[in-house]
């Protein structure tokens, strides 16, 4: 397990650590999902649904 002070600077680098790994597991399709849940976002079905939002930290 990390510290926090581990964490804060792994979470700084956090995109660049998903790059290198996203070939294989547990990161295969990441960026494909993440693209998904954007166009989920961007394109709401309905005038009154709601937003979702999705937060790592």
């Amino acid at each position: 397990m990390l510290s926090n002070k581990s964490f804060d600077k792994w979470a700084g680098e956090y995109d660049a650590s998903i790059q290198r790994h996203s070939e294989g597991y547990p990161f295969e399709g990441y960026y494909d999902v993440l693209s998904y849940v954007r166009s989920l976002i961007k394109k709401p079905k309905r005038k009154n649904s709601c937003v979702f939002t999705c937060c790592f930290l």
